[in-house]
């Protein structure tokens, strides 16, 4: 009876270090899920930066090609004007020069024309 009591008292300080054992594991196993969940919200906020980040990157591009387009519509009509303005200093510069034969023509009939009256009024 004494090795049965004896043994059985054995049995129940096993069972209490097992007991302790496994409250020590489960709230170890706690803490881990704890830190475990912790993580995975660090992780899920570092991500949701990150898509942030990306998506301003994303912007950011957008309106520097957007810009780079207007820039370049702004060049082709900058060229298409200077041609433009080439073109009318060309016409100008023509227009210049028939108006300088105009007047020398004129300048030329009007001296025809005075030596006719002259010799009209001395043949009168």
């Amino acid at each position: 009876l004494d090795a049965a009591r004896h043994e059985m008292q054995a049995l129940k300080t096993k069972l209490q270090e097992y007991t302790r054992e496994k409250i020590s594991l489960e709230t170890g196993s706690t803490s881990m899920r704890g830190m475990l969940c912790d993580l995975t919200k660090r992780t899920q906020k570092e991500e949701a930066l990150e898509r942030a980040e990306q998506s301003r990157d994303n912007r950011s591009r957008a309106a520097f090609l957007k810009v780079e387009r207007e820039v370049s519509s702004q060049q082709q009509e900058i060229s298409r004007l200077t041609a433009l303005l080439d073109q009318a200093q060309s016409e100008q510069q023509r227009l210049e020069a028939v108006c300088e034969k105009m007047k020398s023509k004129t300048a030329a009939m009007e001296d025809e024309l005075r030596v006719a009256q002259q010799q009209q009024q001395r043949e009168a």
